[in-house]
């Protein structure tokens, strides 16, 4: 599995960016390229918890939270098999100053096609590719939130 580490900051208190994160009826709002949420099982916030990212008309993401320690840590897995990638993101939530919150992003993920994918995961230019766009997703998101708390 190959790995993506980084670090943001939102102009906004940790209780409001958690609760922003898992807030399913607006991922939609933040996070490009999602269409809708579907199939939502239950609370973001919640260990077990399912639902479906749907990013067009033939591509879904089957998502599981699998850890929640509101509001400091929220973990899901992602399948969007089996053309897209799958894979584990982690979020902790710390507070960096007065209505400052820090993001730490952590994300294990496999490309599709076995062998294939796991030796265009070792290229540069993916790897570079999949950094850029997990921290666009996380950078929308600290946007939606600034935006909505006026920051």
């Amino acid at each position: 599995m190959a790995e993506v580490r980084f670090t943001s900051e939102v102009s906004a208190p940790v209780a409001a960016v958690y609760a922003a994160h898992v807030n399913g009826a607006r991922i939609p709002d933040w996070f490009p390229g999602v269409e809708a949420i579907e199939e939502l099982a239950g609370p973001l916030d919640h260990i077990g918890t399912t639902y479906r990212l749907r990013f067009n008309r033939f591509t879904a993401g089957r998502c599981e939270v699998v850890s929640a320690d509101p509001p400091h840590l929220h973990a899901r897995t992602w399948d969007s098999g089996p053309f897209g990638t799958s894979g584990k993101a982690t979020m902790r939530f710390f507070e960096a100053g007065p209505d400052r919150t820090r993001i730490d992003f952590q994300a294990n993920y496999r490309l599709p096609f076995g062998p294939l994918g796991r030796l265009a995961g070792r290229l540069p230019l993916v790897r570079r590719k999949a950094e850029s766009s997990m921290r666009l997703e996380i950078d929308s998101f600290a946007r939606f939130v600034e935006s909505r708390t006026g920051k």
